[in-house]
């Protein structure tokens, strides 16, 4: 009897170790700072010194060279200001191509950062991740273990950002 219960306890616990599942977690994304961002689109790079404080966004082109200076500032949904060398005019976001690295990286920070609480998943490597649908488009971001964003990625544009330099 007590050599069948010790079966069954083994086979309960061997069972235990062979759950797959990844862990999930809750966490409140860092909405404060200050980093290049890296894009890559298809067979395009680009550059961009990103800021995000109190739910403003600010995107400076550093690479392609020819728009430098050029700068993207986002505090609604629906807009985003366009400031080149001092002269300033704002657009609808709808201005913006659905695939233009900038209103990607613009709609991505602020479905990932300023929507809440996030609900990530544990991967191999340490980090974790989210998928949501941002701006009609599936997206996943991939955070650090203290809610820091280190990459974006829009499968269907063919887009992937990297957060540098934090």
């Amino acid at each position: 009897m007590r050599i069948a219960v010790l079966l069954l306890l083994l086979c309960g616990l061997c069972s235990c170790s062979f759950d797959q599942r990844p862990a999930q977690i809750r966490c409140e994304p860092i909405t404060h700072f200050s980093c290049r961002t890296d894009c890559t689109q298809a067979d395009e790079t680009f550059a961009f010194a990103t800021e995000c404080e109190n739910g403003e966004i600010r995107i400076s082109v550093l690479q392609p060279e020819d728009l430098q200076g050029v700068c993207f500032i986002s505090d609604s949904q629906n807009s985003i200001a366009v400031d080149a060398n001092g002269l300033t005019d704002v657009f609808a976001l709808a201005s913006f191509t659905e695939h233009s690295p900038i209103r990607l990286l613009m709609q991505g920070i602020r479905a990932f950062l300023y929507t809440g609480t996030e609900t990530l998943t544990a991967c191999a490597d340490g980090t974790f991740s989210a998928q949501k649908q941002v701006d009609g488009q599936i997206a996943s971001a991939v955070f650090s273990e203290n809610g820091q964003l280190l990459r974006l990625h829009f499968p269907n544009s063919e887009t992937e950002f990297t957060f540098v330099d934090f």
